[in-house]
């Protein structure tokens, strides 16, 4: 388990079965809470998610792909020479929004991890004009699968296909994440929004 940077700040990055468990025990997590796939290339999320033309349009995948370089490398190591796929939740302790400084991850994140890759000039390089609390706002949440993991129907267009597509986490006040959020209701129509609106990830 280790901590690195991404565009956005940091995150907990982990490859198996045990990593997602500490990960899980470190942030203090339910294990149902969602986390992300890291994607080194559109070709490995191509191996690895089932897409619809509605979900590359709107990129609305827990499966993530440029997110900075420095971790792409290690998510594209992990899978071209170990067969192995890279998981990732934001470092920031549970509730709090991702600041982008390694001194902020937390104690107990800070200790679990094997290796703490400190790099706060990268974030702050990658998005200048961004403040701690523009930068943690960041994240749109769209599940793109029913209750069983099956992928939704394409809604195309319409509001009356079941099940649909549930918006579960989007950052209000961020402005990157509001125009972005605009675009997929756009594309999208309209979608169901749970009650639990969040502001941080």
């Amino acid at each position: 388990m280790i901590v690195t940077q991404t565009k956005v700040g940091y995150i907990i990055m982990v490859s198996d079965f045990t990593g997602l468990q500490r990960k899980f025990a470190a942030k203090q997590r339910a294990l149902n809470k969602p986390g992300v796939v890291l994607c080194s290339s559109i070709g490995q999320l191509h191996d690895l998610a089932e897409l619809n033309d509605e979900i590359q349009a709107g990129g609305t995948s827990c499966f993530v792909i440029k997110f900075g370089v420095p971790s792409e490398i290690i998510a594209r190591e992990l899978w071209h020479q170990h067969d192995k796929i890279a998981f990732a939740s934001s470092a920031n302790p549970l509730g709090k929004g991702n600041s982008g400084r390694v001194d902020r991850i937390g104690g107990r994140i800070n200790n679990e991890a094997d290796l703490v890759i400190a790099a706060d000039d990268y974030v702050r390089e990658i998005q200048p004009g961004a403040s701690e609390k523009t930068r943690y706002e960041q994240g749109v949440m769209v599940p793109m699968v029913d209750a069983d993991g099956r992928l939704i129907p394409e809604q195309r267009g319409e509001r009356s296909i079941q099940p649909g597509p549930v918006v579960i986490r989007v950052s209000i006040s961020s402005g990157f994440c509001g125009c972005y959020q605009q675009s997929i209701l756009a594309h999208m129509e309209v979608w169901e929004a749970s009650a639990a609106w969040a502001v941080n990830g």
